[in-house]
């Protein structure tokens, strides 16, 4: 591989050059510094509001030693992210990752084009021509981006560099969701920086907590995790959405409470939000709906819970948290 072709890959280390490039590497042992990297690397995409500093960084790189040490932090930042067990640490590195990609992505055009190739096949005339597969598979958060909405001809579907690179950065985002790992085969120094990985996000978790009308400090996790996601503008899911309003409906939170947890969410309406809450609160359909306890919370993927779990189910944990306080 050439110069370019490597800080290619240092831009985007998801890419199948990427992989190959690591493969033709000969390695014993992971150095202690890369390792270092690597974590250093799963927190700064976690935490970054933005990636600018390090486009800037990683445009006109040259030194090929520190391109390559960019690419093999990735993969390592990844089997960190997902040994800790908890799921919450590997969507939110997988959220950083698939937010640096777009960023990226959305300065540097010829990079959609290669990538649409390598990971999908697809080619652009105009338009990119992309399998409703792979689409579905990889398909954008938002109504807009729903098969109805979108340009389909004999099962491809027709799409801009926007809308390709979306699906890019969401492609990477569940590459890492996905992901599971056999610990047992993995080396104790990177299992180490899993578990300091884990407690950093714990630690900035109680940090962010604010003061309120409602008692957030008695949150458990995964319901501070789905209010502070709500709160900072993010893409929330159905089930993450469902469920926090469940929660808040048990622990009778007022409805209009309720509905301003939901202001800063994408193309937030508020009348659809009340009439959601409402339907929550079995003011609309006559059935009170209960939160879900803590085993179908993480059968959703969004447990995030520590050793102040105490009790089997959120509402339990938020009551146990308000007692000790007293």
């Amino acid at each position: 591989m050439n110069l370019r072709d490597v800080q290619f890959c240092a831009r985007y280390p998801f890419s199948p050059g990427s992989r190959q490039l690591l493969s033709s590497q000969a390695v014993d042992a992971v150095p202690p510094e890369l390792m270092d990297r690597a974590q250093e690397t799963a927190i700064r995409w976690m935490t970054s509001h933005s990636f600018s500093d390090e486009w800037q960084r990683l445009k006109d790189a040259e030194n090929e030693s520190t391109l390559m040490a960019e690419v093999a932090a990735y993969p390592l930042a990844k089997l960190m992210s997902a040994s800790t067990d908890v799921p919450a640490v590997k969507k939110d590195f997988g959220k950083g990752a698939s937010a640096r990609t777009l960023f990226f992505l959305r300065r540097d055009p010829d990079a959609i084009a290669r990538l649409a190739g390598e990971l999908f096949e697809a080619k652009k005339d105009g338009l990119y021509r992309l399998g409703v597969y792979d689409y579905l598979m990889n398909i954008p958060f938002g109504a807009e981006f729903k098969l109805v909405n979108t340009e389909l001809d004999d099962g491809f579907v027709h799409i801009d560099d926007e809308v390709m690179s979306r699906v890019i950065a969401e492609y990477v985002y569940r590459s890492i969701d996905g992901m599971h790992v056999d610990k047992k085969s993995l080396p104790r120094s990177l299992l180490q920086r899993a578990d300091e990985l884990k407690r950093h996000v714990a630690a900035r978790e109680e940090k962010e907590i604010e003061a309120g009308p409602i008692d957030y400090s008695a949150f458990p996790p995964c319901m501070r995790r789905i209010y502070q996601e709500l709160r900072s503008g993010a893409p929330v899911a159905h089930n993450s959405r469902f469920v926090f309003v469940t929660f808040m409906a048990n622990i009778k939170v007022p409805k209009k409470e309720m509905v301003a947890a939901f202001y800063k969410t994408p193309n937030f309406n508020e009348t659809k939000t009340r009439y959601h809450v409402e339907h929550a609160l079995g003011e609309q359909g006559g059935i009170k709906y209960s939160c879900p306890a803590c085993a179908k919370v993480e059968s959703y993927g969004l447990c995030f819970k520590y050793n102040t779990c105490i009790k089997r189910h959120p509402v339990s944990n938020y009551s146990f948290n308000r007692g000790k306080k007293r």
